[in-house]
């Protein structure tokens, strides 16, 4: 006997019928594609890290600064790889 009634598929104008809550096939691609969109949708700032200016200064910022400033203040000299913004520009962009 089933522990709970069949329920049906949660995307908007689905009919299908699951044993469990959630999605049918056709649409659980979908849903984890949109999630994944919505996730990164900060397209601004991702055009920002994208462009040539950010890379010229991402490479400048990372020849002064060569060692991970987190590990380095645990006493651990790793090279540092990432070079982010420490206060989001959030499009205000300066000319260089």
């Amino acid at each position: 006997m089933p522990r709970s009634a069949p329920t049906p598929c949660r995307h908007p104008g689905c009919g299908v019928v699951l044993a469990t809550p959630g999605y049918c096939d056709k649409h659980r691609a979908a849903t984890h594609r949109d999630y994944g969109r919505a996730r990164r949708g900060f397209d601004s700032e991702r055009g920002l890290y994208q462009s040539a200016a950010w890379r010229v200064v991402r490479a400048a910022f990372l020849r002064e600064h060569p060692l991970c400033a987190h590990c380095e203040a645990r006493g651990r000299l790793v090279a540092a790889v990432v070079a982010d913004r420490v206060t989001p520009l959030k499009g205000r962009w300066p000319a260089l």
